[in-house]
């Protein structure tokens, strides 16, 4: 998903259940995802 190959996902590159749960994974509201945030990151199932 990293199209620009920055090493950090914008919101803009994330696509279903992840560009749904963005915010809340962007922990330090840079408006970018980084591995950190996303291993950190534990989904809810509905």
């Amino acid at each position: 998903m990293d199209t620009d190959k920055d090493g950090k996902l914008s919101e803009s590159e994330v696509k279903g259940p992840l560009a749904k749960e963005f915010a809340t994974i962007d922990t330090d509201e840079n408006g970018f995802l980084t591995l950190e945030e996303l291993d950190a990151f534990t989904p809810t199932r509905i």
